[in-house]
C-alpha cells in the first residue's frame, strides 16, 4: 500500500471515529440533572424551591396550593431535594398551578420527562377516595358548555389511574375530535418506588411516545450516576393523523391535579422530581418506534396473511433485527425476518392455516445497542401481549348450541363446523322441555354461565338467532343474556343482548371511534311492553355496515311482536373483540345481573342469512318462522332397497348430501350443488349393498349434519 493511500485510510478511519463520537455525544443521558437550553420551557428541579431554571420564555413561578413541601430521599438519584404533594386527606387539594403563557400551549414537538413515586392508590369504582385517578401533570381545555370539563380537552396530561398502576399519557385533538393516548400495561408503576417518564411528541414521525425507566440499582439506594443504572422496563409508539393537533386553551399548567382538584380525577399523593418540559424531541438513547402494525379481525382460511410494520430510529442508530413472531394455536413461537417493502415499511407473511385455528402475533425491532421494541408493547419477560385473529370460512355458522346431548353441570356441545368449547360457572342444567327438547336452563341465585374465548366470535358484521323465557319474575335492569366482551376492564362489547328497566329487550354494539349504539331502550325499543315471564321468544339481531335490524317474536303463538330495520347514517363495521362470549351474564356483575331463564337454539353466522331480511308489516302476525339448516331421519328407517331423504335450508346456498359406510366411504353423492331456500327430498336406492349400518351426510355453506340409517334386505 502506497504511502499516499495509507495516509487516506487513516483519515477516513479518523472521520468515521469523529463522526460516531459526535453522534453518540448527541445523545442526552435519561433522567438528569439537566441543564436548561433554548428549547427548555419548564425546568424545576424543586432544590427546595419551586424555581424555573430555564428563562427562554420569561414565565412566572408557579402558584403553591395546600401543603407542598421538599425531601431528600434515594431512589430517584443524586438530584438534591424532591417536592412532596401531601394528599393524604381528601381536604388537602395540593398541587402547583404554572401560570399560562403561548410557551406551555404546546402544538408542534415536545419532550415531557419527570421523576415520580406514589404513595398509594384509591380503589376502583370508589370515587369518593381522593386518590381514585392521580393526575401528575396536565395542561387542561377550556371547559365546554353542558357538563364537559375541562381537563376533557386537555393539551396535554399524564396520569396514573387507581389500581391498574400503569402510566397514561397523551392529548386531545380538536380538529380529530379524539384522543391520542398511550396506556402502559398494568402492575408497571410499584407505590413507594421511583420511576422516571417521558413523553414525546414528534411531528416528523407523526407519533406520540412513552418511555418508563426505573433505576435499577434503587432496592440497594446507591448513588444515581449520569443513567447509567436506569432500567427501561416500558417503551411504546402510536401513530396519530397528520392533523391530529392538539388543543389549546388560556388554562395555567396543572402539577399534581386536575383543575376541579375533586375526587373523580385527583390529586397525587406522592413525590416529584426534575421536571422538565421542552418543545423539541430530545435525543435519548431510545428503541425503534414500531407504529401502523397490521390488526387483523379473521382472516380465510388457508389464506396467506401478509404483516405490514413501519419501523423507524433516532440519533441514528443502526437496526440490526426486524422479526415478525407469530404463534399458531398453543404451539411454539415461530420467527420470520420483516422484509423492506418501501422507505420505513417492513413486511413478513404467515403462512395459510385450516379453518378454525388461532394465529397470534407481533412484532419486534432490536438496534445495534440491544435496545428493543415490541408491538403491541409489553413488559421485559411478558409473553402474553399479541396481535391475534382466527381463521374462518366466510358466510357460515360460527355457533350452532341446541343442548341436546349436553349433560347437568356439564359445557354444551358446539354443533357448529367450529366446536368451539366451552367452560361452565355454576351449576348449569338441561331440562326436557315439551315441544322444546333439551334447553339450557340458568339460575340467578346459583350464578350460573356458559362462556368460551373462541376467536371466531370477534364479529365485524354478525346475525344471531336464539329463544329464551324469563323464569319466575321480569329481568332486572342490567341482566344480560349473551354478550361478546370487549376485553380487559368491560369495554363496550362487541355486541349484547341485555334487559333494560321494565322487562324490555335492549340489543347493542359497539362501532370504532363511535360511541356504543343501544338499538332498543333508551334509544329505540322494539315494544312498550314487556316480556312475558314463563313465556317463550325469540330473537333475531343482526348488524352490517349500514343496517342493523332487530325482531321479536313470541313461540307461544307464533306471532311477531315488533321488531325494526334502521339504518344508519355511516358505513363501518362493528368493533369486534377477543373479549370472551357469555350466556347468562358479563365479566363484571352484580347479583342482580345474572340472567334467571332458560336459552335454546342459540346460533351466530358471520354473515346476514337471507330470513333475517324479511318484511314484517302489523302486528300481530303469523309468519313461517324459518330455521336452521336441518337433516331429518330418513323414511321409512330400516329401508329396504329406497328410502326419502329430507333436509331444510334457511337460505339458498351449497349443499353436498352423500352417504357413507361405517369405514368412513361414500358409496353415493345424491345433491351437489347450489339449492333455494326451502324443503327438498331425494331419494336413496341401496340396491347391490350389502344390509347393515350407513350414514346420511349433509354438508351445506354454515354447518355439517350426519344421521344414521339402517338397511335391511
Amino acid at each position: 500500500m502506497t504511502a499516499k493511500y495509507s495516509r487516506s485510510l487513516v483519515f477516513f478511519v479518523f472521520l468515521v471515529v469523529c463522526v460516531s463520537s459526535v453522534s453518540v455525544q448527541a445523545q442526552e443521558p435519561v433522567g438528569g440533572p439537566y441543564e436548561p437550553d433554548s428549547a427548555t420551557v419548564l425546568l424545576m428541579h424543586f432544590d427546595n424551591n419551586f424555581d424555573n431554571a430555564s428563562d427562554a420564555y420569561n414565565m412566572a413561578s408557579p402558584e403553591v396550593h395546600g401543603n407542598v413541601n421538599f425531601l431528600e430521599m434515594r431512589g430517584a438519584g443524586e438530584l438534591g431535594s424532591q417536592v412532596r404533594f401531601d394528599n393524604d386527606s381528601p381536604n388537602d387539594k395540593s398541587h402547583l398551578q404554572v401560570p399560562d403563557t403561548a410557551a406551555l400551549d404546546l402544538t408542534g414537538n415536545w419532550t415531557i420527562e419527570y421523576w415520580l413515586n406514589v404513595f398509594k392508590f384509591g380503589i376502583l369504582y370508589r370515587p369518593s377516595d381522593w386518590r381514585y385517578y392521580q393526575t401528575i401533570l396536565m395542561k387542561p381545555g377550556n371547559g365546554m358548555p353542558s357538563n364537559d370539563r375541562g381537563y376533557a380537552k386537555a393539551n396535554y396530561y399524564t396520569r396514573v389511574p387507581f389500581e391498574q398502576r400503569r402510566f397514561r399519557a397523551g392529548y386531545y385533538s380538536g380538529r380529530r375530535g379524539t384522543w391520542i393516548e398511550d396506556r402502559s400495561p398494568y402492575n408497571i408503576l410499584e407505590i413507594g418506588h421511583w420511576f422516571h417518564v417521558v413523553f414525546i411528541r414528534d411531528t416528523s414521525k407523526n407519533a406520540i411516545i412513552q418511555m418508563i425507566h426505573q433505576n435499577a440499582e434503587e432496592e440497594g439506594r446507591l448513588p444515581y450516576e449520569q443513567g447509567d443504572s436506569l432500567k427501561l422496563v416500558y417503551f411504546n409508539a402510536h401513530h396519530y393523523e397528520e392533523d391530529a393537533k392538539p388543543r389549546t386553551s388560556d388554562q395555567p399548567l396543572f402539577i399534581g391535579s386536575t383543575p376541579e382538584r375533586d375526587t373523580l380525577f385527583g390529586n397525587l399523593d406522592g413525590f416529584m422530581d426534575e421536571l422538565r418540559i421542552s418543545n423539541v424531541v430530545r435525543n435519548f438513547a431510545m428503541p425503534p418506534v414500531i407504529t401502523n402494525v397490521t390488526k387483523l379481525d379473521n382472516q380465510p382460511a388457508g389464506k396467506e396473511v401478509r404483516i405490514d410494520a413501519s419501523i423507524e430510529t433516532y440519533g441514528g442508530t443502526e437496526l440490526v433485527r426486524r422479526k415478525l413472531h407469530y404463534k399458531i394455536d398453543d404451539g411454539n413461537w415461530q420467527s420470520k425476518d420483516l422484509l423492506e417493502e418501501s422507505g420505513d415499511t417492513f413486511s413478513a407473511r404467515i403462512p395459510g392455516q385450516p379453518i378454525g385455528t388461532d394465529v397470534k402475533y407481533r412484532v419486534m425491532a432490536e438496534t445495534k445497542q440491544g435496545l428493543k421494541a415490541f408491538k403491541p408493547a409489553r413488559e421485559p419477560g411478558d409473553d402474553n401481549t399479541y396481535y391475534e385473529f382466527t381463521t374462518w370460512r366466510d358466510s357460515t355458522q360460527v355457533l350452532n348450541l341446541d343442548f341436546e346431548q349436553a349433560q347437568d353441570g356439564e359445557p354444551p356441545a358446539d354443533q357448529s363446523m367450529y366446536k368451539n368449547v366451552f367452560s361452565v360457572n355454576g351449576q348449569p342444567t338441561y331440562p326436557q322441555v315439551e315441544g322444546r327438547g333439551q334447553v339450557l336452563r340458568l339460575s340467578a341465585e346459583n350464578k350460573t354461565s356458559i362462556s368460551t374465548e373462541a376467536g371466531v366470535l370477534s364479529l365485524p358484521s354478525f346475525a344471531i338467532d336464539l329463544k329464551f323465557q324469563a323464569t319466575d319474575s321480569l329481568p332486572a335492569n342490567g341482566q344480560t343474556l349473551l354478550i361478546k366482551e370487549g376485553g380487559r376492564l368491560n369495554p363496550p362489547p362487541n355486541y349484547e343482548i341485555r334487559f333494560s328497566h321494565g322487562g324490555r329487550v335492549t340489543v347493542s354494539t359497539t362501532i370504532p371511534g363511535l360511541t356504543t349504539i343501544n338499538v332498543l331502550p333508551p334509544y329505540k325499543t322494539i315494544t312498550d311492553t314487556p316480556i312475558v315471564p314463563g313465556q317463550w321468544y325469540r330473537l333475531w339481531f343482526s348488524y352490517q355496515p349500514d343496517t342493523m335490524r332487530a325482531r321479536l317474536f313470541s313461540l307461544e303463538d307464533s306471532t311477531h311482536i315488533a321488531g325494526f330495520t334502521d339504518p344508519l347514517r355511516y358505513n363501518s363495521f362493528s368493533q369486534s373483540s377477543r373479549g370472551s362470549f357469555r350466556i347468562g351474564t358479563k365479566p363484571r356483575v352484580y347479583d342482580q345481573q345474572w340472567f334467571n331463564g332458560m336459552v335454546d337454539d342459540v346460533r351466530i353466522y358471520n354473515y346476514i342469512p337471507r330470513y333475517f331480511k324479511k318484511t314484517f308489516t302489523g302486528t300481530p302476525e303469523k309468519p313461517e318462522l324459518p330455521d336452521r339448516v336441518k337433516l331429518n331421519q330418513n323414511y321409512p328407517n330400516p329401508f329396504n332397497n329406497t328410502t326419502q331423504i329430507n333436509f331444510l335450508i334457511p337460505d339458498a346456498m351449497q349443499v353436498n348430501l352423500s352417504i357413507y359406510d361405517v369405514l368412513g366411504r361414500r358409496i353415493a353423492t345424491l345433491v351437489d350443488g347450489r339449492k333455494k331456500e326451502g324443503r327438498h327430498q331425494v331419494t336413496f336406492n341401496a340396491e347391490g349393498l350389502a344390509s347393515g349400518i350407513y350414514f346420511m351426510r349433509l354438508i351445506t355453506e354454515t354447518e355439517i349434519k350426519t344421521r344414521k340409517m339402517l338397511y335391511v334386505k
